[in-house]
């Protein structure tokens, strides 16, 4: 596909600059570049309620421009992808067109092999830890939505971890989240100002959701631990530069990414191979439950790495801006590379912005409401090894034109290009290192 004589692995995830997304690309990319393999990301940007809206379903276009037949082997990363409509293709796909290996992570699906995190027993520690170390006995939880897999393992294990104890279970000290930030501040007056008595602690079921209603109590006037003690789960980076850090718990995607690189490797030998592998998750606790002392050496460290990473958004909403101003001068494709430079990201290798092939003189010449995209495509700016470049038409299930193939591992990621639900082609990116995408790419991809 990539031209280039090396496999190539199919990775389908949402979201790649949130946490989890980011450690799994990173880490792959480093596998991938190792082991001489190429690397295909397919990816978009999306959150939960949003799958029905015109942006969404423009979004969500690009599993549609996956080559199922030419993948030499899947990883399917199916819990990140919020829209269902997608996931439906995603797996109709697979079934119908794929004879590669597929490795699912985090969760199974059919009889694919799946690599799992060793997760069940997570929230019960979390609990039986408030309980029996911190004698609490009023603890609520704010789960994500009721219908992902994360929340029924977690809640089921959170009612499991109560009748143990032989605290009654109260429906009512269950907050319905959305393992984002959206719902922190209904969560926190949901729980300090409806219910009839307040808890002592809230177990979150991600980081996310405990950084964000731990934020909003202590807004409120709330001590954490003293007055309400929170816990989250997934461990991300921000949970340790919180104040206070947050009691969450490890899951070791370095571990899940090597197990699924080597389920794959197995798999191309002619190997069977297990249908579940299992990683092992930990506890770590901080300062949120009451435990961790203050590191003032750690929190400083921490913080310096905080205002860097602050900084550099900052710098991107910037340059962004100067972008947009500039592009506005615009009233075609010519030159589009020159101002796109201006926001590109320091770590962008290479980008490619991939047009369909349609009527017309000017592109877009290609412009569509349904599924899909062009059967071919021309870049119509871009950077190759942040040199401008000019490319003939190619095959869109190419992916990329042929003249861009290299003699060693390749890895783009893969995002739509589209108005709502109007599909015009997508962009192809490559980062140097091992980078992936950072908090602002999506400004810079919507502008």
């Amino acid at each position: 596909m990539f031209e280039n004589g090396r496999k190539t692995i199919g990775v389908i995830l949402c979201d790649v600059s949130s946490h989890y997304q980011e450690q799994i690309c990173q880490t792959l990319s480093m596998y991938a570049k190792e082991a001489d393999y190429n690397l295909a990301y397919f990816t978009f940007f999306s959150c939960y309620g949003t799958e029905t809206t015109r942006n969404g379903r423009g979004e969500a276009n690009i599993v549609h421009l996956i080559p199922f037949e030419k993948l030499d082997a899947i990883i399917l990363c199916h819990d990140t992808l919020v829209n269902k409509p997608a996931l439906d293709y995603v797996v109709d796909s697979i079934e119908k067109k794929c004879d590669c290996p597929v490795v699912t992570l985090r969760h199974d699906l059919k009889d694919y092999p799946a690599v799992l995190v060793n997760q069940e027993h997570r929230i019960e520690d979390l609990v039986y830890h408030f309980v029996d170390e911190h004698h609490k006995t009023k603890i609520a939880f704010m789960s994500g939505p009721f219908d992902h897999p994360d929340t029924i393992t977690r809640l089921a294990d959170y009612k499991r971890a109560l009748a143990n104890r032989g605290i009654p279970f109260d429906e009512r000290m269950v907050y319905e989240g959305d393992y984002w930030t959206k719902k922190a501040k209904e969560a926190a007056d949901y729980f300090t100002m409806e219910l009839a008595e307040k808890p002592e602690v809230i177990v979150c079921a991600n980081d996310y959701m405990a950084s964000s209603l731990m934020n909003e109590l202590i807004a409120k006037g709330f001590l954490v631990p003293d007055d309400i003690a929170v816990s989250g789960f997934d461990n991300i980076w921000e949970s340790s530069i919180t104040l206070p850090p947050i009691t969450t718990v490890s899951v070791p995607v370095h571990d899940m990414v090597k197990q699924a690189v080597g389920l794959i490797e197995a798999m191309w030998r002619g190997e069977t191979v297990p249908q579940k592998s299992y990683v092992n998750s930990e506890v770590i606790f901080r300062n949120s439950c009451g435990c961790e002392t203050f590191n003032m050496q750690s929190m400083l460290a921490k913080r310096v790495r905080q205002m860097n990473e602050y900084q550099s958004i900052m710098e991107s909403n910037q340059s962004n801006t100067y972008m947009f101003i500039d592009l506005s001068d615009l009233d075609h494709v010519d030159g589009i590379e020159k101002s796109l430079r201006i926001g590109a990201n320091d770590h962008i290798d290479s980008f490619f912005i991939c047009l369909g092939e349609g009527r017309g003189e000017q592109y877009p010449k290609y412009c569509s409401p349904a599924n899909g995209f062009a059967k071919k495509s021309k870049v119509v700016g871009g950077l190759f090894h942040k040199r401008a470049c000019v490319f003939d038409v190619f095959e869109t299930s190419q992916l990329l034109p042929k003249d861009v193939s290299e003699d060693k591992p390749m890895i783009y990621y893969f995002f739509p290009i589209h108005n709502n639900q109007f599909s015009y082609g997508y962009l192809a990116v490559s980062y140097e290192d091992n980078y992936s995408t950072n908090k602002t790419f999506n400004n810079w991809l919507a502008i």
